[in-house]
């Protein structure tokens, strides 16, 4: 190839500090075949320099520290946030050895790496350290995550470290591991206390099993479970997207995307799950207590011939003493001769149910009144009708009547098992029908119906 002609030397502005462009502007027509011509050389210098101050712009401009250093670890370039991330000038880093800053165990793991990279000079990332410390020029270690890229120039090799500061990031990470510890806590005394309260709930079950009042066994452990199934409920729920929330995060930590914004939103959830998890068995315990304070009468199962009458009147004489401090009084009107094969205990325990209910919500807030239990054969049954002249019910509360739970005075002394018990009673273990009429300020109205002869088994 014949020599081209020389170009006159252009002396070129300073570099960025702390880079080396290498060789000589003046020098690159020679280098790389350019035009030898002052006009191209002049806009080859001024495509140069600009692209230099494109490139020291965005050097100094970024968020994170940028170590620019040779294969033997002598640094040759820093920018702006490095000298504040490390406390050192620039003067004070330029030509010292990068270990100072970064662990040497990570730079000495990507040894062969660089080895590699002058044999095969294709553009790759040498590798990625995260959590590792950091060390400042007053001593002090700060976590970081660092990312190692090659790049050839005129010197040789050299490999430029990006540095982040994670410190915030770990700190949030900490009170984070901290609020899932006390979410943890908060759960397994709960769940304890839930065990211990359901442990007490089967030993009750037991006791109700082999004492008289089997047969009201089914509703109240149908009522209990049912009450219990939206707390617990809840709880699976809030669980369940605690954890579909904490699978988001991790994918965001893992993909090296995380922001402030990303962890304060995921903090807010774990408080937001906290309160809900707690309340939801909070509930569940309330209603567990609610069940072992409940005293339901307890129903024979003892089958015989009665008088109606007979039986009714020795009923209301044993409930006769709870009930003189009230001025309302009632009445009975039911002629002798009404004969059942049925079962009187769990009749009487009917009738008293719907009586307590009608002086505990029928009277309230009233100074006479009066309650009338009246009764008719009609063909093989017998028409039982409880009423009383009291407040009566709103609509809305009669469609809910019969339901577990359900009462007006839930934390008054009510317990909402009472007229749950007085269904599954007249239907199942009597083998009748019971309905309920009721107007605002005209009182309620108790029909059941019952066979003269009882079913041989109760009613599933």
């Amino acid at each position: 190839m014949s020599a081209k002609k020389a170009a006159p030397k252009v002396t070129p502005k300073s570099p960025a500090p702390g880079l080396n462009p290498g060789p000589c502007a003046a020098d690159l027509p020679a280098q790389l075949g350019m035009p030898s011509n002052s006009a191209e050389i002049t806009q080859a210098q001024q495509a140069l320099q600009q692209s230099e101050e494109q490139f020291q712009t965005l050097f100094e401009s970024s968020p994170d520290a940028i170590i620019v250093s040779t294969d033997a670890g002598i640094i040759h370039a820093i920018n702006l946030q490095a000298e504040r991330l490390f406390g050192y000038s620039r003067a004070e880093l330029l030509g010292q050895v990068i270990e100072h800053l970064i662990p040497a165990r990570f730079l000495h793991s990507h040894t062969e790496q660089r080895q590699n990279y002058l044999q095969d000079p294709h553009p790759r990332a040498m590798g990625e350290g995260r959590d590792l410390l950091a060390k400042r020029k007053d001593g002090s270690e700060f976590p970081v995550d660092i990312s190692l890229s090659p790049i050839t120039m005129a010197k040789g090799l050299m490999v430029i470290s990006t540095i982040r500061d994670i410190s915030n990031r770990k700190q949030l990470e900490q009170r984070l591991a901290q609020h899932r510890e006390q979410l943890e806590t908060l759960v397994e005394e709960r769940t304890q206390e839930l065990q211990r309260a359901m442990q007490s709930l089967l030993i009750s079950q037991e006791a109700l099993t082999q004492s008289e009042a089997k047969a009201t066994l089914s509703t109240l452990v149908a009522s209990v479970t049912h009450e219990l199934n939206t707390p617990i409920s809840n709880c699976v729920l809030t669980a369940s997207t605690l954890q579909a929330l904490t699978l988001e995060f991790q994918a965001v930590v893992a993909g090296g995307q995380l922001k402030r914004s990303d962890l304060s939103t995921f903090i807010a959830a774990i408080d937001s799950a906290s309160e809900l998890l707690q309340r939801g068995l909070l509930r569940a315990q309330e209603l567990l207590q609610s069940f072992k304070q409940v005293a339901a009468d307890q129903a024979s199962e003892q089958r015989r011939s009665f008088d109606l009458a007979d039986t009714l009147k020795e009923v209301l004489a044993s409930i006769a003493p709870s009930l003189k401090k009230f001025p309302q009084r009632i009445s009975l009107d039911i002629p002798t001769g009404i004969q059942m094969d049925s079962f009187p205990g769990a009749l009487g325990q009917v009738v008293i149910n719907l009586v307590n209910n009608a002086y505990l919500h029928g009277f309230e807030n009233q100074s006479e009144g009066a309650v009338s239990i009246g009764a008719e054969v009609l063909g093989e049954q017998v028409k039982l009708q409880i009423a009383d002249n009291g407040v009566g019910m709103a609509k809305e509360h009669l469609g809910k009547l019969f339901e577990p739970y359900f009462s007006t005075k839930i934390g008054k002394g009510g317990t909402g098992l009472g007229m749950a018990i007085v269904r599954n009673l007249t239907t199942k273990t009597l083998g009748g029908t019971i309905a309920v009429q009721s107007t605002p300020g005209s009182g309620t109205s108790f029909t059941i119906c019952l066979p003269l002869v009882a079913p041989d088994k109760p009613l599933s």
